[in-house]
């Protein structure tokens, strides 16, 4: 507790912090096979309209249906399958609405909220009591949007084991600095995607709307081109490293993307189909 740890000497680490307000919805579906032929939908937000749905397969006709929204207080989502449906159907196609009004709802639907990304720095502190660690998201919580949360918590395993395989002493501090390592390239990035989409203003307007202009780019591509989005994901997800996106190769694939007609109307119906 805060008081055991003061009568150890033992600080409590400073908290990294920045605002997400997340609220999000998810319902499991078995839709019946054959009924839609992509793995994959979504719709991402925009300043304009913080709001976003993602649709994704899982094994055996099973699905998971998300909505979700950014806001200053917490955005309201429905809480019932027929509602996110009708949420889903501000932006969906026909074809996407049509398999999930066929879906069989499995389980109960999911209501969640997240605050705030959070990270403590028990890389910083001069002292931590012997025998203890902190891993996940007791560690760092990373927004839920971006799905990195377990593999981050298996990325900060695999730093225990190499950190108990180098039989050095002061276990927690050589394995808090490791995964600072870790966590820092991931924690900036997320900042600037929670950013592109926040609806501050002040001086920080002109940065949001060249970052919402390089998405826009970026999501005209998926939408025209699944195997961009398939190597975002790969290094969003820690399979390849980030250098794959700086390959000619995919640079070249990403421009001549964006020169092909768009799939979408507007920077406000982002769809991405895979």
């Amino acid at each position: 507790s805060r008081f055991e740890q003061a009568d150890r000497g033992i600080e409590r680490p400073v908290e990294q912090r920045h605002s997400v307000r997340l609220s999000y919805t998810s319902q499991f579906l078995r839709i019946p096979a054959g009924i839609i032929d992509e793995r994959f939908f979504g719709i991402a937000p925009v300043p304009e309209r913080p709001t976003g749905v993602a649709v994704a397969a899982y094994e055996h006709d099973t699905w998971i249906l998300t909505v979700y929204g950014y806001g200053v207080g917490w955005y309201e989502l429905p809480d019932d399958l027929t509602g996110m449906i009708e949420f889903a159907a501000q932006f969906g196609p026909p074809s996407l609405l049509a398999a999930l009004r066929a879906g069989e709802p499995l389980g109960a639907v999911s209501v969640q909220r997240y605050p705030a990304s959070t990270w403590r720095r028990y890389d910083k502190m001069r002292q931590f009591p012997a025998g203890l660690l902190v891993m996940g998201d007791a560690l760092c919580s990373f927004n839920p949007v971006y799905m990195q949360g377990m593999t981050m918590a298996a990325r900060q395993a695999v730093a225990l084991r190499n950190c108990l395989a180098d039989h050095d002493g002061d276990l927690s501090r050589r394995f808090f600095k490791a995964t600072a390592k870790q966590i820092a390239p991931v924690w900036r990035a997320n900042r600037l995607a929670d950013f592109a989409v926040s609806q501050g203003g002040g001086w920080r307007w002109a940065l949001r709307r060249l970052v919402n202009w390089q998405m826009d780019k970026m999501w005209t591509a998926f939408a025209n081109d699944p195997a961009i989005i398939e190597a975002l994901l790969r290094v969003q997800h820690f399979v390849d490293p980030p250098a794959r996106l700086l390959q000619p190769s995919f640079l070249i694939r990403l421009v001549a993307a964006n020169r092909r007609p768009r799939m979408v109307t507007s920077a406000d119906d982002r769809l991405l189909r895979s």
